[in-house]
This record gives C-alpha cells, sequence and structure tokens, in this order.
C-alpha cells in the first residue's frame, strides 16, 4: 500500500511539471529517468516545410544528454519514404539533462496523387540508465496529408453565419474549418461546424458531388467527444421546430449547396435545417436541441 501512494504521488507531481505553460524543468526521484515524446501522433500538411517534434527527458539530472532518433515505417500501410520526409540530425540534445528538446524534419512536396504518407519517429537509443518512453510514447506516428487531393481547395477557415430560431441566439457569427478527407477523395470533413463546446467536437464529414455543386451531410454523426456524465452531443437534421423549442431530429441527410469562383479561391456553402442534440452514450436523444437549432447556416471562404 505504501508503494501504491508513492506512485499516486509522483504521477501527480509528474503530471504537475508537465502542465507547466513554461515548461520549467522536470523534477523527480533519483531512481526516475525516463525520455519520451510529448504527444503519440501528429498530422501535418504536404509541403516544403520544417517541422519540429518535441521530445521530453524527465530525470533527476542535469548532465548533458544525447539520444538517437530514426525514422521507420515497418507495419504502415502508405509508408513515407525519403522523397517524401528527411530527417535533420538523428542526435536530440538534452543541454541541460532534464528538460524538453525538438527533432527538426522536413517534408517534401511533389505533385502526384498519392494519398497520405505515414512514418514513425523512434527513440532508438538513450544513454545508460535512462528507459526509452512511457505510455507509448517511445516513438510518434507522422501522417504526411496530400495537398494533391482533387477536393484541396476546400481546405481553410471559414466565416460561418448561422440563422437560429429568434428565442435562441438569433445570428450567430463563428469561424469553421474544412479539411479534406486523406483516406477519401470524395469527402470533406468540418471542423467547429457548430459554435458551441468547440473544445471537444469532433469532425462532421461531408460528401461532395462536384457536378451537382453539393455536399451531402449524414444526420447522426457523432458531434461531440463524450463530456461530463457521459453523454455527448450529435448532429442532426430537423424539422417542425417551434417556439417551445422543440422539433424532430430526421435521419434525412442534410443536403449543402455551394458555389464556386473560377479559380477555386471563393466557395459559399449553404446548410439548411440542421443543429446539436444532446444523446446519451447508446446515442438515443435524451433532450431538446441543444442551444442553437439553424433553419439556415452559410460557410464562406475568401482569399
Amino acid at each position: 500500500m505504501m508503494n501504491l501512494f508513492k506512485v499516486i504521488g509522483l504521477i501527480i507531481i509528474v503530471g504537475f511539471f508537465f502542465s507547466c505553460e513554461e515548461k520549467d524543468s522536470i523534477l523527480v526521484p533519483e531512481d526516475i529517468a525516463y525520455v519520451s515524446f510529448t504527444k503519440s501522433d501528429a498530422s501535418y500538411n504536404e509541403s516544403n516545410t520544417t517541422l519540429e517534434l518535441e521530445l521530453q527527458l524527465v530525470t533527476f539530472s542535469t548532465q548533458r544528454t544525447e539520444c538517437t532518433v530514426n525514422i521507420t515505417t515497418e507495419g504502415l500501410e502508405n509508408p513515407a519514404t525519403d522523397t517524401d520526409v528527411t530527417l535533420a540530425s538523428n542526435t536530440v540534445i538534452f543541454e541541460k539533462g532534464v528538460g524538453y528538446a525538438k527533432t527538426s524534419l522536413s517534408l517534401i512536396d511533389n505533385d502526384m496523387i498519392d494519398g497520405k504518407k505515414q512514418f514513425y519517429l523512434e527513440i532508438t537509443s538513450v544513454p545508460n540508465g535512462i528507459d526509452i518512453g512511457i505510455d507509448g510514447k517511445e516513438k510518434i506516428l507522422v501522417t504526411i496529408i496530400d495537398d494533391e487531393h482533387p477536393l484541396r481547395y476546400f481546405n481553410g477557415n471559414y466565416t460561418h453565419v448561422g440563422e437560429s430560431h429568434p428565442t435562441w441566439s438569433g445570428t450567430v457569427n463563428w469561424t469553421s474549418q474544412i479539411e479534406v478527407d486523406p483516406d477519401n477523395d470524395s469527402q470533406i470533413i468540418f471542423k467547429n461546424i457548430f459554435p458551441w463546446k468547440q473544445d471537444v467536437q469532433v469532425g462532421v464529414v461531408g460528401v461532395v458531388n462536384e457536378a451537382e455543386k453539393t455536399i451531402e451531410l449524414a444526420s447522426s454523426q457523432k458531434l461531440t467527444d463524450t463530456g461530463a456524465g457521459y453523454y455527448y452531443f450529435g448532429f442532426y437534421s430537423g424539422e417542425n421546430f417551434n417556439d417551445n423549442w422543440e422539433g424532430d431530429q430526421t435521419e434525412d441527410p442534410i443536403l449543402g449547396t455551394y458555389t464556386i469562383n473560377a479559380d477555386k479561391s471563393e466557395i459559399v456553402i449553404t446548410l439548411n435545417e440542421w443543429g446539436a442534440r444532446w444523446m446519451e452514450p447508446a446515442g438515443t436523444f435524451d433532450g431538446r436541441w441543444w442551444n442553437d437549432y439553424f433553419t439556415t447556416s452559410t460557410l464562406t471562404k475568401t482569399p
């Protein structure tokens, strides 16, 4: 039992120092020492750019420490190659021992439609007495999103204006984002499509028909991660909304329309009759429309 209390205390101490915004030294007992990445996965758009990935060294020591990292691709379906990414250096240096350090990689753009590429950056060696990884963070999975996706012109920020019921919020303005679906050439993903609960929203998928200039968003998609009480919010089409904030959700998809200029730099998307509903964990309705129901909303992308 005493050992259990020690472990819990250590977790609390480590958690406290990891949460420091300025990333001060990580102070732990002398018998604890490990190096890991600060997250287990990351995604980047394909481009000729340099990115940095962060590692952390948790140790009592303040001596200069070096570790080695390498790119690996074993087990990946569409692995990146040296024509997609280069590693600036295999050596990562913690100048003061304990703390944080970064390693740099360069992504190489191409003009081919070759889908998303993936690779691992893995910690492969450390000095004696230091362990590798914690919670699976001995390596980080990096996904390179192909910028030759046929719907890539949808990518970007959108000014979103929604017309809610007057007894609710009325006209609401916020910013949404759209990203292409790297796994599907006909799909885009709406981020922050709803003006509330943006910190826990997940992407809502839309299927684009370029010939008809329509975007179909399936009703009943999960809109947020599970929140307090294990409830979440669902993205739904609706009908029969009234002054009592009541109305029916439907399983019919929301068929949005869009207009686009000749060089595909200006896009206006219109969605009708949709909102968020409070859902039980099993996906069943458990309340009225939550906070807003939009008779129409318009997303506008400009250069």
